[in-house]
């Protein structure tokens, strides 16, 4: 048994979670029930009348909290027990009241031992709960909703990559505009559908990446406002469709794939910071082999970027677009005539990796990093995931990889031996690195799978910077042969 700690209590010494993520936030004890009642009238009756004449059944699961003993487990359950106790208090209608009045004259009800299996480890109570309820595969029981179960993952860490992005502008949206709490909790919403639209928006520049913290796994409180808002109507947008119908998973209606997601997404204008009219300065030419900030060895003065955020795709804005339009479906950026999707251009360029590539005096480095910052990113996104495929390549020859070993697992070593980074900037640049080289490789060689647009690159560069400063230092650094 994963709780070995089997403790008896009194209903009124057991706390509701108003926290709880089939309801969300309650104010009070008494708003538990409500809810918890009021989701599905019927059932609480039911609940009501099995413990009055089978006892509680399964043990609640409670987390000791100091001196709370609050129920992560066994909610509905609870809030039935409470009415039992005390219905004048907490029964959430009269004929609740009435009901519970009925029970405890017709049965014996033991409302002071009541058994419950206590932790005080949050973690582990709350990966049995999730088993339980959000799991599935025949461990669920009552499920949450999919909202619910989203939220649960985004709290406690548990999505894979950046799926968290999805949720985290969902969460802000939902508190900027609380009239679609109702749509998000019913069983209407469908977070795969979200997760769908929001990836295809994201990839094809329309929601951008710099409003995304990737240290603290939420949406930076530093962020560009009209970003933030851009990306909130824009979800909106998506929602109204959702809950039209104009796309889902059902087969009746415009059935969610991916041809039928782009088409959709491909109705917006492009966020704001990804908006830019012509290519950035040529800063890694021959002519340009000065030394920055006056330092006489060629190195840079300036500091390497934090990775305190999520992937940045901030660029030059047209000065004559009006990047706070356009985000509705229909609509696009009023920027100059000549901006159009395919003229975005690829990665975002570093004035620190391009001083440092000089410096490094490797023509060919020099020549790759450029090509990634002015070929398009949608318009040849093959070419541009074969490029970043190809720079790692080369950077890591000159470190020293052994051919035939990949450029990410190379990397992963160095980091793991090497670097000084946190256990968090590790993982996220290796799952980078990884991606890069799995589809630079898909599109080399693949006879089916290629890319469609590579503005993910934008981000994933943004990402890297840091560890792409620091192997070209070492690099520069490393003692010349004899």
């Amino acid at each position: 048994m994963r709780f070995n700690d089997v403790k008896k209590f009194k209903v009124d010494d057991l706390l509701l979670d108003q926290g709880n993520y089939r309801f969300k936030e309650a104010e009070d004890q008494k708003s538990c029930v409500v809810k918890i009642y009021s989701a599905n009238p019927a059932y609480f009756k039911n609940i009501m009348a099995s413990i009055a004449q089978d006892n509680l059944g399964e043990l609640l699961l409670v987390y000791k909290d100091g001196k709370k003993n609050i129920v992560l487990d066994g909610n509905r359950r609870l809030a039935a027990l409470k009415v039992l106790n005390n219905p004048q208090e907490y029964s959430p209608s009269t004929a609740i009241r009435d009901h519970a009045d009925s029970l405890l004259k017709a049965h014996t009800v033991d409302l002071t031992n009541i058994l419950a299996q206590v932790s005080n480890d949050k973690q582990l109570i709350y990966k049995t709960v999730y088993e339980r309820h959000a799991a599935g595969q025949g461990k669920a029981r009552i499920n949450w909703s999919a909202y619910g179960a989203a939220r649960f993952r985004y709290d406690q860490k548990m999505e894979d990559g950046n799926e968290w992005y999805a949720i985290a502008l969902l969460l802000e949206t939902e508190r900027k505009h609380p009239e679609w709490t109702a749509f998000l909790d019913s069983s209407e919403y469908s977070h795969e559908v979200f997760r769908r639209i929001f990836r295809s928006a994201q990839d094809k520049g329309i929601i951008s990446n710099s409003i995304f913290s990737g240290r603290h796994q939420r949406i930076k409180t530093t962020a560009d406002k009209k970003l933030i808002k851009d990306a909130v109507e824009k979800v909106v947008h998506f929602l109204e469709a959702m809950r039209n119908k104009d796309i889902s998973l059902s087969r009746s209606g415009k059935y969610a794939d991916k041809a039928s997601v782009d088409a959709f997404v491909e109705q917006f204008g492009l966020s704001p910071d990804n908006v830019r009219s012509q290519p950035p300065p040529d800063n890694t030419s021959a002519e340009n082999n000065q030394s920055p900030a006056g330092n006489s060895d060629g190195s840079s003065s300036d500091s390497t970027n934090s990775n305190d955020s999520a992937p940045s795709t901030n660029s030059t804005a047209d000065p004559n677009s009006s990047s706070g339009q356009g985000t509705g479906p229909g609509t696009q950026q009023s920027a100059s005539p000549t901006v159009t999707k395919d003229r975005i251009y690829g990665i975002e360029q570093s004035e620190t990796i391009a001083q440092r590539l000089v410096s490094l005096k490797s023509p060919k480095l020099i020549s790759l990093y450029r090509s990634l910052c002015v070929v398009s990113a949608v318009q040849h996104a093959q070419l541009l995931y074969i490029g970043a495929w190809s720079f790692f390549e080369s950077l890591t020859a000159l470190l020293g990889r052994p051919d035939g070993t990949p450029f990410d697992g190379y990397l992963g070593s160095i980091l793991n031996n090497t670097l000084n980074y946190n256990k968090t900037e590790k993982k996220d640049f290796q799952q980078v690195l990884k991606e890069i080289s799995e589809k630079g490789n898909a599109n080399k060689h693949s006879a089916r799978n290629y890319s469609t647009s590579a503005l993910q690159l934008r981000a994933d560069f943004t990402t890297l910077e840091p560890l792409i400063i620091a192997v070209i230092d070492m690099i520069i650094n490393k003692p010349k042969k004899p």
